[in-house]
């Protein structure tokens, strides 16, 4: 595990935003197998960053933006990630999290995929530009485009049936 110091984070963290914004000198963030146990990354924009094997564990990642982020294998344990983005975010193999996703790629819209996740004991889920609560996809579904309620509906069932599943194990 590699540690940083405030000041390194920090400086990763200025050159991945200048890498986001195609800006001089960025670097995207890589921070695989790094120790950021208890870190604040409250509103970080960790768009797209290398967080493969991190230990996180603890981390305030509240309101952090994790879209297309790689987290697999990470150590999420204890880690607060209310109003965390994780759209896109790869989640496999993370550790002490329980999720669940579904790809749209057969059921009328390309390339969409639902994540669902359990943040504060409570299933928010993640597709396109939509966060939120289980309630607020229903609506969201139910006053959607007719062509896609069917596609969207199945996707739902699908990953709140698998979530809640895993998460009463």
């Amino acid at each position: 595990m590699k540690t940083y110091t405030k000041e390194e984070l920090q400086n990763i963290l200025e050159l991945h935003l200048k890498w986001i914004n195609n800006e001089s000198y960025g670097i995207k963030a890589d921070l695989r197998w790094a120790d950021l146990r208890g870190a604040n990354l409250r509103k970080a924009n960790l768009r797209g960053a290398n967080l493969r094997w991190a230990d996180l564990s603890g981390a305030d990642l509240r309101g952090a933006n994790l879209r297309w982020a790689d987290l697999s294998g990470a150590n999420l344990r204890g880690a607060d990630l209310r109003g965390a983005d994780l759209r896109k975010a790869n989640l496999r193999e993370a550790e002490n999290i329980i999720y669940a996703e579904c790809s749209f790629y057969s059921h009328g819209e390309c390339g969409r995929k639902l994540l669902a996740i359990v943040i504060e004991n409570e299933i928010k889920y993640f597709c396109g530009c939509f966060s939120g609560s289980e309630e607020e996809l229903q609506e969201y579904i139910n006053d959607g485009d007719e062509k896609y309620k069917e596609s969207r509906q199945f996707a739902f069932d699908f990953v709140t049936k698998a979530i809640k599943m895993k998460k009463y194990e």
